[in-house]
Formats: C-alpha cells, structure tokens, sequence
C-alpha cells in the first residue's frame, strides 16, 4: 500500500461542511477486552467487549454565522439526539483506500471553544461518539 500524507480533510457535520477548517482528524475504533477467567486457570482469559467509536476534530475556528464555533455549540445540550456526521481521511472519491466513516454523533468531553495561546491561529477541537452505528463505507 503507498504511504498516503494527510491533507484535504473531509468533514461534514450536521450538514455543514467543515473540511476547509479542518487540520487535525482522528476516528478511533477500539474494542474492550472482558476478562472471564474461571476457577482454576492458570492465567487470565478474555473475550471481545465492546467498541468505543469516536472521531475527534480539530478545527481552525470561526465565529461567523453558520461557522465551526457555532455549528459545535449548537450540539451542547442535554436534549441531543444526535446530529449527522461523516469523515473521510481525504476530500475525495470514497473509495477502499479512502472509506467513509458515519455516524449519528453527539460531542463527548469538553468542547474547548477558547483555547488560544498568544501569537497562534485559535483552534477549536471536538470529540464525537454515535448515539447509533458507526458506519464504515468504501463505496457508496
């Protein structure tokens, strides 16, 4: 397989395209191992548990109407039921090499909406979990 750089993310959440700002993107999948040693062995056994999908994105921010900071905060509430969001490694054709992840998503964790430091471009992150299936396509 080629090496592949990253650049030209693609994300679009709750229908607004946010890839332009987009400079960092991470889908995580893992998976939990439960231990379910029995008496008598003699060391531990586990089975496959549950996965934790996310995707975290860091985003140069933008206060406009409509814009990143904006799209993000709408998603604080308790109230939430999820909102579409979809992520690919590269803006382009979905393909094998470049598959689609999906999801009904709600924001986990803090959403740091200010965190400037003096002389650098602000950015703003945000860590997503599904409400739902977490989807993987290379074709659509």
């Amino acid at each position: 397989m080629a090496i592949q750089t990253s650049y030209n993310f693609y994300i679009v959440i709750n229908g607004t395209s946010m890839s332009d700002h987009c400079v960092a993107l991470k889908v995580a999948m893992p998976q939990t191992a439960n231990e379910v040693s029995a008496a008598g062995n003699v060391h531990k056994v586990y089975r496959a548990g549950m996965g934790d999908p996310s995707i975290e994105a860091t985003f140069r921010a933008d206060d406009s109407t409509g814009g990143v900071n904006q799209t993000l905060r709408n998603m604080v509430t308790p109230l939430s039921t999820g909102v579409a969001v979809t992520a690919r490694r590269i803006n382009t054709t979905l393909t094998s090499a470049n598959p689609e992840y999906s999801a009904q998503m709600i924001l986990s964790g803090d959403l740091m909406v200010v965190d400037d430091s003096w002389g650098e471009v602000p950015t703003i992150t945000a860590k997503l979990v599904p409400v739902g299936t977490f989807s993987i396509a290379s074709s659509s």
